[in-house]
């Protein structure tokens, strides 16, 4: 891993000059969320421990492995919190297993609950947590040891795409998961991405694969545009999430979807000569016009779940013409054929891969940012600000002699392109 000083390129890494001594205190507050103990959940499934950057701008929960294989950074904006208040900067160890345990009971009925996290001035090294039950009227307090506080922050130098893949989150965990069940999980799985994504494992008894088609399989579209993965605006907030498309707008603009229909009143049929018993009586609610759950969310576009993405893309594809009779219109076609990718090839732990795709499934999209001599990266958006970032170093790399050619070791490729500020 390098140590090695950076420029600093975020407005988060200028905040690097306060020291604990500076650190005000910091209170935040949940209420009817349960946003936090996920987010917690997924980075505890990874690692045993973690970092917690706590600053002026909110929280930031960033964890890697002594080899440096999995890096986890999730970034909660203070806008996220229903208040949230913090002067100065500090950063301390956090163990993710008790963290998560404290935050368990949230998770069942986060409506029921009121959370508050607190640290402070005077006592840096401790985190007070106190959970409130609205149904119980009782108060849950947990006191959490931060320990080896320091000023670190991980991020990624130039960490930029030439292209990213969407994929369902729902479909990347079933994939992931059938195939880990036919292979000892510590195998490796090979990852394949050009136009089509393909995942592939092998032993000694035989091999299978699983391909995501570019343009054919519901779930999965890549795109060839330019992104910049940790590039923020003024504000703050990520770029990246306004330069992309995610499943549902490639839903909508090939189908030819509108979000939001208005509710009609039923139309008056003409009575039938067909005899009373033969034909289906009208609901309560069909004779008064009331609209299914099921049709309320399409209806206010809140089609979250990978369910319905799945369902509704291939009801897109299903309605789609194949039949082209006009000349013009099939040379159109033959035109916007895809431009074909350069293959990437790396190999990732299955294990960890399959935790990661267990983990990212807090919406229904997740983000692959794949290129050579480089981390795989998994982006997802936590809610409207937050987002978690999970990069995984491949086994080896494609291309050594890039590496050996500037003196370079190439065991790792986290170790090539991670920067970590120290002060």
């Amino acid at each position: 891993m390098s140590t090695t000083e950076a420029p600093p390129k975020e407005d988060e890494n200028l905040q690097l000059q306060y020291k604990p001594d500076d650190f005000g205190g910091m209170r935040a507050e949940c209420i009817d969320d349960a946003f936090l103990y996920k987010v917690c959940h997924v980075a505890g499934d990874l690692l045993v421990s973690a970092s917690i950057i706590v600053r002026e701008t909110g929280l930031k929960i960033q964890t890697t492995d002594p080899q440096a294989v999995a890096v986890v950074i999730i970034d909660l904006p203070s806008k996220m919190f229903s208040s949230y208040r913090c002067e100065g900067f500090v950063v301390a160890h956090v163990n993710m297993e008790t963290l998560v345990n404290m935050l368990k009971k949230t998770g069942h009925d986060h409506s029921k609950f009121d959370l508050t996290l607190e640290i402070h001035a005077d006592d840096p090294e401790m985190m007070y947590i106190e959970i409130f039950d609205k149904k119980k009227k009782t108060t849950t307090t947990h006191t959490l040891k931060l320990w080896e506080p320091k000023s670190e922050i991980i991020y990624f130098d130039e960490a930029q795409f030439d292209h990213y893949r969407v994929v369902s989150s729902r479909g990347l965990h079933e994939e992931i998961n059938m195939l880990s069940h036919l292979v000892d999980p510590q195998k490796a799985i090979e990852v394949t991405a050009s136009n089509d994504l393909c995942l592939s494992i092998e032993d000694e008894y035989g091999e299978s694969a699983t391909i995501f088609t570019q343009d054919t399989s519901p779930g999965y579209k890549v795109v060839k545009q330019h992104v910049d993965a940790c590039a923020k605006d003024a504000d703050g907030n990520y770029k990246f999430f306004d330069e992309i498309v995610g499943l549902q707008g490639f839903k909508d603009s090939s189908a030819g979807a509108k979000k939001g229909k208005k509710a009609v009143a039923p139309r008056k049929r003409k009575r039938s000569s067909v005899p009373a018993t033969g034909r289906r009586h009208k609901t309560a609610s069909e004779s008064a016009g009331v609209v299914s759950g099921d049709e309320e969310l399409e209806q206010n576009g809140n089609a979250e779940t990978s369910d319905d993405l799945y369902r509704k893309a291939n009801e897109a594809f299903e309605h789609k013409s194949t039949k082209i009779d006009d000349p013009d219109e099939l040379a159109q076609l033959v035109d916007k054929k895809p431009e074909k990718i350069a293959p990437v090839h790396v190999t990732l732990s299955l294990l960890l891969l399959k935790m990661i795709a267990k983990g990212l499934r807090l919406d229904s999209e997740v983000f692959m940012l794949i290129k050579n001599n480089y981390p795989v990266m998994f982006i997802q958006r936590v809610q409207q600000h937050g987002r978690i970032l999970i990069a995984l170093a491949p086994k080896h790399l494609d291309s050594d002699e890039a590496f050996e050619e500037k003196g370079d070791t190439a065991d790792n490729a986290m170790d090539q392109l991670m920067a970590l500020d120290v002060n």
